[in-house]
């Protein structure tokens, strides 16, 4: 039997324990393995691992093992060893990959081992890939859990959800800008579902009179299905969360707007009101709405300032989701960055108003003044 001077306490992870190579020759125990590398009591014992590179046991996993060894239980009788101090569940061991100035690199061939990207010690922003096959492209999409890359005409069929700190993709040497390509799922899968279907137009529209083609815009967009709507809305939340990229919330805006329509557009067609229940929601839509374009003016404010240029109040600048990523042209009028900013600013701002002049509408109750004719017998 060991004497108990071989008893030793470890203090790896801030816990007590017993080593486990102090169990091994313990009387009453028998020390052969099986392939995981446990070692086993009798069959009516607990199993017990041992690695042999001195890993510890918790102290109510050995109390156990031991509670009938000959003798009775041996704890009592080993100095140091109180059992009234809770044990620590075991942490997670798992080597983490590492960071390198806000980098991730990875081999092709390890990523395909893994069925998600593997944790590490830093938050990143860019995704290194490297030694890719030649002709592997990087495609995008989302479920229900956000938005995640896949790749096609290489041998990987895992999907990767990106982590929130993900600005960039490299692979084989080329650059994959996140944001744009999370916002190009949501105008993809909106304009199968709406009229811009065959145009190759965004779905999201530019406003230019937030009195008339804006109300047009959202009340045709609201005949959208209530599944389409929230599944936009969702994959938005988490888009915006985290983003610097105003265009999430512009687009966020238009789908709680959209959202808001519905019950008029329900109701008018039934019966001409909305229940108080359904003026309430509508509010409260329109106002989250009102919050996210906030936001976005605010994402764009910081930019302009910077080049001392806004968009003039006489003109319209479209949405460029886009224009941010291209590369301008030395000399040439069109400035991509003052488009993408300018264009999030003032569409943001007109879309602003536009939810106001609704909001105003619904509170003093004009829905309750619109009749439909009266149903005529069939001629």
């Amino acid at each position: 039997m060991p004497e108990l001077s071989e008893v030793t306490q470890t203090r790896a992870s801030g816990e007590r324990g017993l080593n486990a190579n102090f169990l091994l020759g313990w009387p009453g125990l028998d020390s052969r393995t099986n392939d995981q590398g446990l070692s086993h009591c009798d069959s009516s014992r607990v199993p017990v691992r041992i690695t042999g590179t001195g890993a510890t046991l918790g102290k109510l996993e050995a109390s156990k093992m031991l509670a009938n060894a000959p003798g009775g239980s041996v704890l009592d009788r080993i100095p140091g060893i109180d059992l009234r101090l809770p044990i620590a569940p075991a942490s997670d061991r798992t080597p983490k990959c590492h960071v390198t100035n806000g980098v991730l690199e990875l081999s092709f061939n390890s990523l395909a081992r893994l069925d998600s990207l593997p944790k590490t010690d830093l938050p990143y922003t860019t995704l290194k890939i490297n030694n890719a096959p030649p002709g592997t492209q990087i495609l995008h999409w989302a479920d229900e859990s956000g938005y995640y890359f896949f790749f096609k005409g290489a041998a990987n069929n895992n999907i990767y959800h990106y982590p929130r700190s993900l600005s960039i993709i490299q692979l084989n040497g080329q650059s994959f800008d996140i944001d744009r390509s999370r916002l190009q799922v949501n105008e993809y899968t909106l304009s199968q579902v709406s009229d811009a279907q065959h145009s190759g137009k965004n779905p999201f529209a530019t406003v230019a009179n937030p009195q008339s083609d804006a109300i047009s815009y959202f009340t045709r967009m609201s005949r959208l299905s209530s599944q389409t709507l929230a599944w936009q809305e969702n994959l938005l939340r988490k888009g915006a969360t985290g983003s610097n990229n105003p265009y999430f919330q512009i687009y966020l805006a238009d789908v709680l707007t959209m959202e808001a329509l519905q019950p008029v557009v329900r109701g008018f067609l039934r019966s001409g009101q909305i229940s108080p229940q359904e003026k309430q929601a509508i509010l409260d839509k329109l106002n989250d709405a009102d919050r996210q374009l906030k936001n976005a003016v605010e994402l764009s404010a910081g930019p302009l300032c910077q080049r001392n240029k806004f968009p003039p109040g006489n003109v319209v600048m479209p949405l460029a989701p886009g224009s941010f990523f291209q590369t301008a042209v030395p000399g040439a009028y069109y400035n991509p960055e003052y488009c993408f900013w300018g264009g999030a600013w003032d569409q943001a701002q007109r879309r602003r108003t536009a939810v106001a002049f609704m909001k105003g509408l619904i509170e003093s109750n004009v829905t309750d003044y619109f009749q439909l004719p009266p149903v005529c017998p069939a001629r």
